[in-house]
């Protein structure tokens, strides 16, 4: 489940429409860029993110949180600082529970120089082909088949 454009304070205000009918076993979350892109802080997006784990141990203290970290971009270049702050953050507060994984989403998409790697349709900010592979590369070892 999902929307376009979201920040993570989107996700739990329709958390009771997006998240919990579905009383999920896993839930993978990419959220934050946007967040941080539209001028919010590392310290906003980890809070928020703290909210979301609680609306989620609200219903279920078993359900396994995935929060894939926010993507360093081409057209966000100017944020990564502060990106990578915020991803730093929720690995380190992922680190002190036994039911949230930090999944690094951003080291792949990076070259040898620590920028960019040409993965991203014309506006600089969506993956391509090659992105998303890198993408389900990533994710797939978190996956339960």
């Amino acid at each position: 489940r999902g929307f376009g454009g979201s920040h993570v304070s989107d996700v739990n205000f329709y958390f009771d429409e997006v998240v919990k009918p579905y009383a999920p076993s896993s839930i993978f979350l990419y959220a934050g860029d946007n967040d941080i892109g539209h001028g919010k802080s590392a310290e906003r997006v980890l809070e928020d993110f703290r909210k979301f784990v609680a609306l989620v141990e609200g219903e279920s203290t078993d359900t396994q949180i995935h929060y894939l970290s926010i993507k360093p971009s081409k057209a966000r270049w100017k944020h990564w600082p502060e990106m990578s702050r915020a991803n730093k953050m929720i690995e380190e507060l992922s680190g002190q529970h036994s039911n949230l994984t930090y999944v690094d989403m951003a080291n792949v998409l990076l070259n040898d120089e620590g920028k960019p790697k040409d993965v991203f349709v014309e506006d600089g900010l969506h993956l391509n082909e090659l992105g998303y592979q890198l993408w389900r590369e990533a994710i797939l070892p978190h996956l339960e088949l």
